[in-house]
């Protein structure tokens, strides 16, 4: 499923994070034809994810290049890791904390300060469908011997944090800390 040039583009604002035509609906019932179902998204941009309960797993794709099918194809099969972690906060619906793209009298404000994204969800109190940083990945790993320097730290101070991160899964991947 995904969105379009019609629909999404850097020439202009969405008009909404649904995808277009009857994607979801197509979604719904492949989710109760088979739960196992894997979603794969093809967008630039969050969109909305209804049936995201309903099914296996999502996979976002964003939008592909030339080697998009077999790139695809060999996460799909197993034979490299998702490794990437979402760079925004996905919504649940679009009532959630996002601000709006429609210019009041041909002037869109920015009012939100630093509230933009999680932590406009954090502010609101809201549950994301997908947090900023959520990726899965096809093996496990374990963080370890975290440092803190200094020991105590107050707002505006400067602190070195170190840890270890080890693969303890059985097969390669990576990690974003």
């Amino acid at each position: 499923v995904g969105t379009t040039e019609e629909v999404e583009s850097e020439g202009f604002d969405r008009r909404t994070l649904a995808l277009p035509g009857r994607q979801d609906e197509l979604v719904h019932r492949m989710a109760v034809a088979n739960p196992r179902t894997v979603v794969v998204v093809n967008s630039g941009a969050p969109v909305l994810t209804p049936w995201r309960d309903e099914i296996g797993a999502v996979l976002l794709s964003w939008f592909g290049g030339q080697e998009y099918g077999n790139a695809l194809a060999d996460v799909l099969l197993g034979r490299t890791e998702p490794g990437g972690r979402l760079p925004t906060t996905w919504p649940v619906t679009e009532a959630d904390p996002l601000p709006s793209p429609a210019p009041v009298d041909g002037v869109l404000e920015y009012t939100e300060s630093i509230h933009l994204g999680h932590r406009a969800f954090e502010r609101a109190g809201a549950e994301p469908a997908f947090p900023f940083g959520h990726g899965l990945s096809y093996t496990t790993f374990e963080y370890s011997d975290l440092r803190i320097t200094p020991d105590t730290v107050s707002p505006g101070d400067t602190a070195q944090v170190t840890f270890q991160v080890r693969n303890t899964g059985d097969r390669s991947g990576d990690e974003v800390v």
